[in-house]
């Protein structure tokens, strides 16, 4: 009988050693598994943040290119705006230099003209007239 007990207890510490083994080796599987599909969520949750700073980075880089856009825009048109008014000073002072020059000249012909018609021609025809 004692034999058998020793027997017994031997396939006993056998049997607990296998179960001890395929519950670890199913834990270890279990466990990888999980493992895989942790890391699997880590990396999609990973790259969502990274997409997410990259285009953060990407809207404030376009939102900074647009202000500079726009005040390049406005320099240029400011540009042209002075320039454009500075051609209309020059075009204005020289066609008031044309039209005082046309004046004088129109000023000069008239005087002229006066100055070889006899005056009496310019005078009221009762003045002319005897009574």
């Amino acid at each position: 009988m004692h034999r058998d007990l020793k027997q017994y207890r031997c396939i006993k510490r056998s049997v607990i050693k296998i179960q001890a083994w395929y519950r670890c080796q199913l834990a270890r599987r279990i466990y990888q598994e999980h493992r895989a599909k942790i890391v699997t969520i880590q990396q999609y949750y990973r790259a969502y943040k990274l997409g997410k700073i990259e285009r953060e980075y990407y809207l404030q880089k376009h939102a900074a290119v647009i202000v500079l856009q726009a005040a390049f825009r406005g320099m240029k048109a400011r540009e042209l705006y002075r320039k454009t008014k500075a051609v209309c000073v020059v075009q204005s002072l020289w066609r008031m230099k044309k039209e005082k020059l046309r004046f004088l000249q129109l000023k000069k012909s008239v005087l002229i003209l006066e100055s070889n018609i006899p005056i009496f021609l310019f005078l009221p025809l009762e003045f002319y007239c005897f009574r």
